[in-house]
């Protein structure tokens, strides 16, 4: 997923397209032409019908610069003939004002006018990948859906907007600005998804957002990547009235729910779990474990070089439950061989039936660190977490039995269809 590239975009509407428009200039070039090869001739420039071809073309083309004021009104020729002209003296020049009414507006006020029309619209805040991500499914799903991706920006008030043809509408702006806020039209909008990088600023639009329009309430749609940020406002009216999500907590969510629970199903004895890793990712892992498969593990194995940190937010947060479970915190590298070697030496998981999570902010060391415990180990199933989709890392999984657990894929699979309004 990428940003979009706002320099590239141009202000284009299906009657200004390159294709509407020249096919009108072709139309009214015809219509000229036709009309000086049925015998028309100008009052101010007599002989037209015996001229060439060139000077005709010529003449014709003048038409979009002068119309017919160095010309003449048209005489001869029939009065069809005479009603083309007449056509061509009137289409050329307004083509030509137009095309400099266009350009101006673009100039001094790119995508003024389409905001005044617009409603019943999706405004999209933050262009990132969970943004692109959404603006995807939007628009498999609507494809006619007017939508508004909003690229945040504190040093531009006013914004600046282009247009692409068919697709959304691109802005730049202050999402602090009240004055920009309202370009956005917000009280005529049908959901508003807040998705920057920024957990604050995600949380401080979406209260302003539902302060201003209390009517859109769970359709304000605000991603938090923190979790511990998500649980600590839980009792805020935007927790309680709009829908919050975490990418990690969906994506834990389904490994938990789709492949451990099934593993455990099939193994004979109270299994083990390694953690590689112990973020957000790994910690909302052992969170959903725990309320969900409790009983079914009596180890866990965490490795991460900053353990101690690590273990103490997640206890802060949520807690280790010590009455289903012991759990073992190892401050080691993932991508060291040696590792592995201390963990086997440790812990014997050769007679075993682990299930190991690779879940770092590295991918490939997750995919590597999963293959090498794959090789490692008989009976078990290692998971490796990765960001994007890749082509590489599905079709190693085929061949190597890894499973791969891509974030940006469970996401798009996840979001529930009445945040498409469905």
């Amino acid at each position: 997923m990428r940003t979009p590239d706002f320099k590239k975009v141009r202000q284009l509407n299906r009657f200004r397209s390159p294709i509407w428009k020249g096919a009108l200039v072709l139309l009214v070039s015809a219509c000229a032409l036709v009309s000086l090869e049925m015998g028309v001739e100008f009052s101010e420039r007599p002989g037209t019908v015996d001229s060439s071809w060139m000077l005709r073309f010529y003449d014709t083309i003048g038409l979009f610069v002068l119309g017919g004021l160095d010309l003449g009104e048209p005489t001869s020729g029939t009065t069809f003939a005479r009603m083309l002209m007449w056509f061509a003296y009137f289409g050329a020049p307004a083509i030509t004002g137009l095309t400099v009414v266009e350009t101006l507006l673009k100039t001094i006020a790119p995508g003024h006018w389409h905001f005044r029309k617009i409603r019943n619209h999706t405004v999209i805040v933050g262009s990132g990948s969970i943004g692109e991500i959404y603006l995807n499914r939007l628009r498999m799903l609507d494809p006619g859906a007017s939508i508004i991706v909003v690229e945040p920006e504190r040093d531009v008030v006013e914004g600046s907007a282009v247009l692409s043809e068919g697709g959304p509408i691109y802005v730049h702006g202050d999402v602090q600005s009240d004055i920009f806020l309202d370009r956005l039209r917000l009280e005529k909008a049908k959901r508003v998804v807040v998705a920057t990088s920024d957990d604050f600023l995600n949380l401080d639009l979406a209260t302003r957002v539902l302060a201003r329009v209390p009517a859109l309430g769970e359709n304000i749609i605000v991603h938090v990547s923190d979790l511990s940020l998500l649980r600590a406002v839980d009792a805020t009216r935007v927790a309680r009235e709009c829908t919050t999500f975490n990418t990690f907590h969906i994506a834990a969510t389904h490994l938990v729910h789709t492949e451990l629970l099934e593993w455990f199903h099939h193994t004979v004895e109270d299994d083990i779990v390694v953690l590689g890793g112990f973020g957000r990712f790994g910690q909302t892992v052992l969170g959903e474990l725990q309320e969900h498969a409790g009983e079914r593990f009596n180890k866990v194995i965490i490795i991460d070089p900053q353990i101690d940190a690590m273990a103490a937010l997640f206890e802060e947060q949520v807690g280790f439950r010590e009455d289903h479970y012991e759990h073992f915190l190892i401050s080691s590298d993932l991508a060291s061989p040696s590792t592995w070697k201390e963990i086997e030496q440790r812990f014997a998981l050769q007679s075993h039936t682990p299930a190991f999570v690779l879940g770092s902010s590295n991918d490939a060391t997750n995919i590597r660190s999963a293959l090498s415990v794959q090789r490692m180990y008989e009976q078990t199933r290692s998971f490796a977490r990765v960001s994007e989709h890749s082509s590489f890392a599905e079709d190693l999984a085929k061949d190597t039995g890894v499973r791969i657990i891509s974030l940006a894929a469970l996401l798009t699979e996840s979001m529930p269809g009445k945040w498409f309004g469905r």
